[in-house]
């Protein structure tokens, strides 16, 4: 069985580098197969303060997404903030800024966003179709959680609760539902 593996980035070009090497030298073993993170401009949107974010404009992003897709790592955008901006109605004052920037990360190939926030999704999903996670922020505990975001907006991967990481009945009613309907679990 290959274990594949998603890593958070440091936007150092090093690393793509490092992964790339060692998805070759243990390509039967496990992959390097996703970079995650965000930058300081839109702070707003990460779970993370600005202070831990790099601050990096838009071409450099852009072409380091083109070489992790190169490398064949795919980049997940997380914009996995509980409450975005403080409050709904602060987030909807930037709705347009918000869709605008899903809009850029898809032509400059971002593969998926990370989300803990429903009002994100729906806010995304208005512009776009692109693959979105829900983060492990969000506190997935009821297979019916994944059901609605599943069939409200298409969300076909969950970073599960780090609470449910034990509880084997439900891991199984949540594996044997995404199992169903092509669903990624992912585990911290």
């Amino acid at each position: 069985m290959k274990n594949l593996f998603k890593i958070g980035c440091n936007f150092d070009p090093q690393l793509i580098e490092i992964c790339k090497e060692l998805n070759e030298k243990y390509k039967d073993k496990g992959q390097v197969v996703e970079f995650f993170g965000s930058d300081r401009e839109h702070e707003e949107l990460a779970a993370r303060p600005g202070w831990r974010l790099p601050s990096m404009d838009m071409d450099f992003f852009a072409d380091y997404v083109k070489k992790c897709k190169e490398a064949g790592i795919v980049f997940n955008y997380t914009m996995n903030s509980i409450q975005p901006y403080g409050s709904k109605n602060e987030m909807l004052k930037h709705k347009e800024e918000i869709q605008q920037f899903v809009k850029q990360l898809e032509e400059i190939g971002v593969y998926r966003i990370t989300i803990a926030n429903p009002m994100l999704a729906l806010i995304i999903r208005e512009v776009s179709n692109i693959k979105l996670e829900i983060s492990c922020i969000a506190h997935i505990d009821a297979v019916t959680q994944i059901k609605y975001y599943y069939e409200t907006f298409g969300i076909d991967k969950f970073c599960l609760s780090i609470l449910k990481n034990r509880n084997r009945d439900w891991l199984k009613n949540a594996a044997d539902y995404c199992k169903q309907h092509d669903i990624i679990l992912e585990f911290l």
